[in-house]
């Protein structure tokens, strides 16, 4: 059991220390974590930190898909690496065949084509 002078620093700090926690600011920190909703604010207190949460949340969710699109590109790149080098072997074999040069031509427009479809950039 604790004696009532303790208790009385005790409140006294959880006063405290819940008027620093339940502001606009904490909330919104919070939110941008993740961190699951905290119900430990008075009633008072509770609105600030409530529209905090919820914007730091709405943060957070977009951050969530952002990094979802980006690991999404990144697989994309490695998928559209794979067809340049796929188109690249073509290419060297086409140049390596024994075909004449008419139709080594003609194939190579096409797949040249095909490359500057696809990556007006890349060559």
């Amino acid at each position: 059991m604790r004696r009532c002078v303790e208790g009385d620093a005790y409140e006294s700090g959880w006063n405290e220390g819940i008027q620093r926690f339940c502001t606009e600011d904490q909330g919104y920190q919070q939110g941008c974590q993740g961190v699951a909703i905290s119900n430990v604010c008075p009633d008072t207190l509770t609105s600030g930190y409530l529209d905090g949460y919820q914007s730091g949340y709405e943060v957070y969710l977009t951050q969530l898909e952002v990094d979802a699109m980006e690991r999404s590109i990144e697989t994309k790149s490695g998928e559209l690496e794979d067809v340049w080098s796929e188109l690249d072997a073509v290419v060297s074999n086409l140049e390596q065949s024994d075909l004449d040069n008419a139709s080594r031509r003609t194939l190579a427009c096409g797949v040249a084509c095909a490359d500057e479809a696809a990556d007006p950039d890349r060559r």
